[in-house]
Formats: structure tokens, sequence, C-alpha cells
């Protein structure tokens, strides 16, 4: 799987990240998580547009009030 991604995140993060797609994923398929090849592509927050506006940089004050305004994330809060 490849997975496009806001440059800025902690290793901590990416590491984060994978680890749940991938037993995700392997649970979906009914695989082994070793048969789940995992590809994080990072841009840069203005490279990339959700619901017609410019991605906020990962972290920042302007990314909270994004995701408050974005009804697209409310699954988040109840990860």
């Amino acid at each position: 799987m490849t997975g496009n991604i806001r440059a800025g995140r902690t290793v901590e993060a990416k590491a984060a990240l994978v680890d749940r797609l991938t037993k995700g994923i392997a649970g979906t398929l009914d695989c082994s998580p070793r048969e789940v090849d995992i590809n994080l592509v990072e841009a840069q927050a203005a490279h990339g547009m959700e619901g017609g506006k410019i991605l906020p940089e990962p972290g920042s004050a302007e990314q909270m009030a994004w995701r408050e305004q974005t009804p697209l994330h409310e699954c988040e809060s109840r990860n």
C-alpha cells in the first residue's frame, strides 16, 4: 500500500501509523502482517488539498482549527 501523507510528522508518529495500517490491512485481508508492504510518501502540506483548501502543517494551530471544521475527520476522534 502506498500512503500519501504530509511531511513533518515524527518518526514515532509514522511508525504508529504504519503499525495501525499493517494490522488493519492484515486483519481485513486475513493475511499475515509480514505480507503487508506499506510505503509512505511525504509531501509538503501546501502541496495538498482537501475540501478545496490547502492542507495545514501537521501539529500547527491551523491544523486544529481545520480538523474542527472538517467533518471528514470525525472518525479520528473516535479512535
